[in-house]
């Protein structure tokens, strides 16, 4: 092997510990609550660690760094080099608006991209794809169960809190493993040979049974853009189906599922389900999207004051306050990832994710014409439907927030990539996918410092990716702690804890609000008689922790309100001149960033005027 740019053949990762890591990790996420849980987030990127010190290691051993060329992978490449830059900027304008959530959500998105690259690496047969999908459907077919009997009074844990987020990770399984039925039968002569004719059609009977009680749990859910997302998957398949010479006898199938699917939500609780679907009425669409309308504005307001680069990536829960009128709930995202997306991103971050996107579709247009084995098509579209099916989803809710959707979604397109790429011939059955490779030195020393830098540089990623979440187990400990404190040596105990949650997480600007709260609340810790002990230690330490906070996360009015009712008690105690003027400066900067927060302004309003009079409401 020479050095310099080739297609070569080289050995891939092994298949079948991949596809067995990644499909636990999915039901993991899944049934942890969608994989919001912090303990899910860090699994997710130590796999994903894991999984690129496998590839490293084997591509040192082989002296050839190998990887498969995708034009879209080049632009995703970009996105992420333009989120380090935001994150790393000194520059005010291109600043992130917080940079521990978008470089967590960077690290995160990073995971998603690095499990991917990994599994396509991986598989080389179409054994591997009907695994994946078999593993899909049992998944699915599972978390249904659990939904389906949760509607009806049972009360079982795990799986996803919100059923529009179910909806969404259920209704992308469906079309896979619909377009898989579909391809078996394409194939069955195949099947029957390697099978036996009561094998092949009782699997085929366990698998249009699992697409209809999944099909059934998406309607129970009552998630209307789940059902829409669905309807429109369905559709999808069948019109491009039709259009295809190798499926135009298939495509009964599709309806025969449906029908089924229609039988059984009828007979489930037929009355409910169709009094939802039948209720977007005028006055009820308009309620139904006047909780979202406003949402889609802040979003396009909050473009339009930082249309280039955004606000960060992540960053949407921390300047909403700034922009949306209704301050009785507090949203962290924007129920459109589309528009959330531009919103954190500006134009340059979505011009990029769009060039992603663009050259992604434009390659599965390209090859998907070309191919007319039955068992390829049939796939390809129950991947297409999938992906069809979390857009229309995505555009009312945000499921892509989620792990275990976004996960999914992953996983599902590089079956749909690995399936495009399947080549039977003569020569035999396999994934044929480009793949370059450079070469490097053989030398001994050099391949020791490659595993060595390979090495530190797996234990280090393992670090910050486990570090948020032990610091986050701190964190809840401490404000138990805290809250339930009936002694100074209890506020002590609860100060500690959240000191060493800092210690894991520095820039968290929460953590360090949170000590400065504790540190109050010790401060003004309230004895027998009434009266307060105040300590200028605490207050002190409660005033840095407050500074450090707002420092981290400056689009915070609560965290400049609390740090002007810190400044105001060293007021009290004419500790130093400039206190009454930073009091002053600090609430009128939470007000000015939460100008809609009718109880901030009045809280701050009550200590501006006048500052000097000591009565009324602490941080």
């Amino acid at each position: 092997m020479r050095a310099g740019y080739k297609t070569i053949s080289v050995s891939y990762l092994k298949g079948r510990p991949i596809e067995a890591a990644v499909l636990l990790l999915l039901a993991v996420s899944a049934a942890s609550y969608g994989g919001v849980l912090p303990w899910t987030i860090s699994l997710i990127e130590i796999i994903a660690v894991g999984f690129s010190a496998s590839w490293l290691d084997r591509m040192v051993r082989q002296q050839a760094i190998e990887w498969i060329p995708m034009r879209f992978g080049v632009w995703i490449a970009l996105l992420f080099l333009y989120w380090g830059i935001i994150v790393m900027s000194p520059f005010s304008f291109m600043k992130t608006a917080y940079q521990y959530a978008t470089a967590q959500e960077m690290f995160l998105y990073g995971a998603y991209i690095l499990i991917g690259s990994m599994l396509m690496q991986s598989i080389t047969k179409r054994a591997q794809l009907e695994r994946i999908i078999v593993g899909l459907s049992v998944m699915g077919f599972i978390i249904s169960i659990i939904f389906v009997l949760r509607c009806f009074g049972r009360g079982i844990p795990g799986g996803f809190i919100n059923r529009n987020h179910f909806c969404a990770f259920v209704g992308m399984i469906i079309p896979s493993v619909l377009g898989f039925f579909i391809a078996r039968q394409s194939l069955r002569q195949r099947y029957l040979v390697t099978q036996g004719y009561t094998s092949f059609y009782a699997q085929q009977t366990l698998l249009l049974f699992g697409i209809v009680v999944m099909g059934a749990a998406v309607f129970l859910s009552m998630s209307r853009a789940g059902i829409a997302g669905f309807l429109a998957a369905m559709i999808f398949m069948a019109s491009a189906g039709a259009g295809r010479a190798s499926l135009r006898g298939r495509i009964w199938q599709i309806a025969a599922a449906l029908m089924l699917l229609a039988v059984l939500v009828q007979w489930l609780a037929g009355q409910a389900v169709s009094e939802r679907l039948w209720s977007l009425t005028a006055k009820q669409t308009i309620h139904y999207l006047g909780g979202r309308f406003p949402l889609w504005q802040t979003a396009w307001d909050v473009f339009k004051r930082h249309p280039l680069f955004g606000t960060g990536l992540g960053t949407f829960p921390y300047v909403f306050t700034q922009f949306h009128p209704d301050q009785t709930m507090r949203y962290t995202h924007a129920h459109n990832d589309i528009l959330e997306f531009l919103a954190e991103n500006g134009l340059i971050g979505f011009l990029l994710a769009t060039m992603g996107v663009y050259f992604f579709t434009r390659m599965v247009i390209q090859i998907l014409p070309k191919r007319h084995d039955p068992w390829v098509v049939s796939m390809s579209l129950g991947c297409l439907g999938s992906l069809v099916s979390i857009a229309i989803h995505s555009f009312f809710d945000f499921s892509l927030h989620i792990p275990a959707n976004a996960l999914l979604m992953i996983i599902v397109s590089v079956v749909l990539i690995a399936t495009l790429f399947f080549q039977a011939d003569a020569s035999g059955e396999s994934v044929r996918f480009p793949q370059k490779a450079v070469a490097f030195s053989r030398s001994i020393p050099r391949r020791l410092i490659l595993k060595f830098a390979v090495g530190l540089g797996t234990a280090g990623f393992i670090v910050l990716a486990v570090k948020p979440a032990i610091g986050e187990q701190y964190f809840r400990a401490a404000l138990k702690k805290r809250q339930s404190a009936a002694t100074v040596y209890e506020f002590e105990e609860a100060s500690a804890l959240l000191k060493r949650a800092l210690w894991y997480e520095p820039k968290n600007a929460e953590y360090s609000y949170q000590l400065g709260k504790t540190y109050l609340a010790q401060s003004v810790f309230v004895s027998p008689s009434g009266a307060y002990d105040t300590t200028t230690s605490l207050l002190a330490k409660a005033l840095d922790a407050y500074q450090r906070a707002v420092v981290l996360s400056p689009q915070q009015g609560k965290y400049y309100q609390s740090l002007g009712w810190a400044y105001e008690q060293f007021v009290k105690l004419g500790i130093f001149n400039d206190a009454r003027a930073l009091a002053k400066d600090a609430f009128k900067s939470a007000v000015r960033l939460e100008p809609y927060n009718t109880f901030r302004s009045a809280v701050c309003a009550h200590r501006l005027f006048p500052l000097s009079e000591y009565h009324g409401l602490g941080p």
